[in-house]
C-alpha cells in the first residue's frame, strides 16, 4: 500500500520493482490499482492510457475504486477539492513531491518569419487568454513553484506571474533552440519540463506532464498527422526529466550539433536529440522507449495556418 496526502493506493503483488513501470514502452504485466480517496476529498481520473472509459471518472469522497489495467497502460488521479496538491499514481507507483523547474521556450518571440502576422503565436487567444499566459496559468494551477519563460527581452508581454522572464543565453548556434539557450536554467536537484511556448495544451496532456516523475525521462510528442487538429505531420510537445538524467541528454544534445556542424544532418531540434538516444541516425522518424505518443487537441503553431485549422476543427477551444 502507498499513501500520499491526496489518495491511497494498492497494488497487485505481481509488481515487483519500479523498474517494471517504465512508461516508456517496456512491457508491464496486468494488474490491478485500487484508489482510495479520504473522506473530505474529491478525486479525478486524469488518466488512464488505453481506458479510455475510465479517463475522466470522478472519484467521490470516501470511495475505494478498483480498475484492472492491461499491459503497459498507467493510471493517473488527483484530487480536485481544497488546497490537496496533485499526486501521480503510475501503474503503482507513487511520484513523491519533488522539486520542478518548468521552461516554457518561446526563443526569438515575435522575430519569426514563418509567423509574420499579429499577434505573434505566443499570443494567440484561446478564449480570450494570450497561449502562453494560459499555459503558465495551468502549469500554475497544477502546483508547479518555479516556471521560467524564456523570450527575447522585448518580449515583456510574454510573462504573467507567477512566470518569471528569462533572457535565452546567447549561443553561436541559434538553431540549436531549446537546448543550448536554456540549458543553464535546467533544474540542478530534481525535474525540469521543457514546454514549447507556442503549443496549445490540452488539460489532459499538461497534467500527464506536470504528473511525470521525470524518471525515466520522457519526451511527450505526436508522431505523425493528427485528424483532431488538422496538421499533416508529428510535433513534439514537451520533455520531463529528472536532473540525474542531464548529462545523457547534454551528450545527445552535443552530438545532435555535432551532425548539424558536419553537415550531416540539417537541424539539431528536439526530434534530433530524442532520435540519437535512441542510438538511431537524426533523420530516422523513429519512436520507442522514452516516447509517449500524445494526439488530441494539443497542438504546435508553427505558422497561422496551423493555429486557423485548429480553431476551426475545435471552435469551441478556440
Amino acid at each position: 500500500m502507498i499513501e500520499s496526502a491526496a489518495v491511497t493506493l494498492t497494488t497487485a503483488p505481481s509488481l515487483v520493482s519500479s523498474s517494471q513501470l517504465d512508461p516508456s514502452g517496456d512491457d508491464v504485466a496486468p494488474h490491478t490499482v485500487t484508489v482510495q480517496v479520504p473522506q473530505n476529498q474529491t478525486a479525478v481520473v486524469v488518466g488512464a492510457a488505453g481506458v479510455t472509459t475510465s479517463t475522466g471518472l470522478l472519484i467521490s469522497p470516501g470511495q475505494v475504486l478498483t480498475l484492472d489495467l492491461d499491459r503497459n497502460e498507467r493510471l493517473y488521479a488527483r484530487t480536485i477539492a481544497g488546497e490537496s496538491t496533485i499526486r501521480v499514481l503510475r501503474n503503482g507507483v507513487n511520484d513523491q513531491a519533488v522539486k520542478t523547474r518548468a521552461l516554457i521556450l518561446a526563443g526569438n518571440g515575435r522575430k519569426s518569419l514563418r509567423w509574420p502576422d499579429e499577434p505573434p503565436r505566443h499570443l494567440v487567444p484561446i478564449k480570450g487568454e494570450p497561449l502562453i499566459h494560459r499555459t503558465i496559468r495551468m502549469l500554475a494551477e497544477r502546483n508547479i513553484p518555479d516556471i521560467r519563460v524564456f523570450a527575447d527581452s522585448t518580449d515583456t508581454d510574454y510573462v504573467i506571474p507567477p512566470g518569471i522572464h528569462e533572457i535565452p543565453r546567447v549561443v553561436d548556434r541559434d538553431w540549436t533552440q531549446e537546448w543550448e539557450p536554456s540549458q543553464h536554467m535546467w533544474n540542478p536537484e530534481g525535474r525540469t519540463i521543457i514546454l514549447y511556448g507556442d503549443c496549445y495544451f490540452s488539460d489532459r496532456l499538461l497534467d500527464f506532464i506536470c504528473l511525470d516523475s521525470g524518471d525515466p525521462w520522457t519526451v511527450y510528442a505526436r508522431y505523425d498527422g493528427s485528424p483532431n487538429t488538422g496538421k499533416a505531420y508529428g510535433e513534439m510537445f514537451g520533455w520531463v526529466f529528472d536532473s540525474k538524467h542531464a548529462p545523457e541528454l547534454t551528450r545527445c544534445q552535443q552530438e545532435a550539433i555535432a551532425w548539424k556542424m558536419r553537415g550531416d544532418w540539417n537541424r539539431a531540434l528536439g526530434w534530433e536529440v530524442y532520435r540519437i538516444a535512441m542510438g538511431k541516425w537524426p533523420g530516422d522518424h523513429y519512436r520507442g522507449k522514452h516516447f509517449y505518443s500524445w494526439d488530441d487537441s494539443s497542438e504546435d503553431f508553427d505558422m497561422p495556418a496551423d493555429y486557423e485549422t485548429w480553431a476551426r476543427l475545435n471552435p469551441d477551444l478556440a
